[in-house]
């Protein structure tokens, strides 16, 4: 069976690549919108990110603590029309613009890559690697790639 959503891959950073583990972030069924993108950042710099779908379901994938930094809450029918994703050494932040003319800018800029395969501009999810310190614990997202809902 075909995945109903297109996959962006995670951009890897600039920089040699240390103790990592790949994170998929969807939710059951692979459909279904995100509602609310929740991040953190470490001196401007994102470290983590929590994701609510629009069925309740929740996920998150790097350094979570305390509250989050900043956060974006799609409306209805709201897609995304332009991501870019900002790499360093370690993913900066992300930047979007969506149908509703709102825009979501968690990190800070660097060498910027566009996610090219929006789909219908419905943001379902992500796909990311994970740097991890020397007890296994998350502490910074590496890479990070967009997942949109297909068709029309």
């Amino acid at each position: 069976m075909s995945k109903e959503y297109i996959s962006n891959p995670p951009v890897p950073p600039l920089g040699p690549s240390p103790s990592t583990k790949p994170a998929t972030i969807m939710p059951t069924p692979s459909t279904t919108p995100i509602q609310t993108i929740q991040t953190w950042e470490i001196d401007r710099t994102l470290s983590g990110m929590r994701i609510v779908w629009a069925n309740g379901q929740h996920a998150e994938v790097g350094l979570c603590v305390d509250g989050p930094t900043k956060q974006f809450e799609f409306g209805r029918q709201e897609r995304i029309q332009i991501m870019y994703v900002y790499v360093g050494e370690q993913v900066d932040g992300f930047w979007f613009v969506t149908s509703h003319q709102k825009s979501f800018f968690p990190g800070k800029s660097s060498t910027r890559y566009e996610m090219v395969e929006l789909g219908n501009g419905v943001l379902v999810g992500f796909e990311a690697r994970v740097k991890l310190d020397q007890q296994g614990r998350e502490v910074v997202l590496e890479a990070l790639g967009a997942n949109f809902r297909k068709g029309n």
